[in-house]
């Protein structure tokens, strides 16, 4: 794989996302990486920036999308999501017996539907 490429990685404040930007870091790419509520602070290198997204937040959307057309990307990965542990998401009412139509839209919304409309700005 070559190096220096601009790599956007939706979701990567932790888990896979956090796992991925490391290994491009090391690679020696220039990354992006999202977060949605507190910025990872275990990052030391210059070529991670972190950029705040809130992919529930209409009027914020906007604004990161507004962002990102300055640049472009040689690699994006969306690997964001929300279930029924996430903040904002009422876990009573995401259990498939006692599934909320409300709740299941802010899933798909967030999981599936941003990240088309992430990819239509690029």
């Amino acid at each position: 794989m070559k190096s220096g490429n601009k790599v956007l990685i939706i979701g990567g404040y932790q888990g896979i996302g956090n796992r991925l930007a490391k290994l491009y870091l090391y690679n020696g790419d220039q990354i992006f990486a999202t977060y949605s509520r507190l910025k990872p602070k275990d990052f030391t290198s210059k070529n991670i920036s972190f950029l705040k997204l809130e992919l529930n937040n209409h009027r914020k959307f906007i604004i990161f999308i507004k962002k990102l057309k300055k640049i472009k990307f040689d690699i994006v990965l969306f690997v964001s999501a929300v279930n029924a542990n996430s903040k904002g998401i009422r876990k009573k009412y995401c259990m498939w017996n006692n599934l909320s139509i409300v709740e299941f839209a802010k899933m798909l919304s967030i999981n599936c539907f941003s990240h088309i409309k992430i990819h239509n700005f690029l």
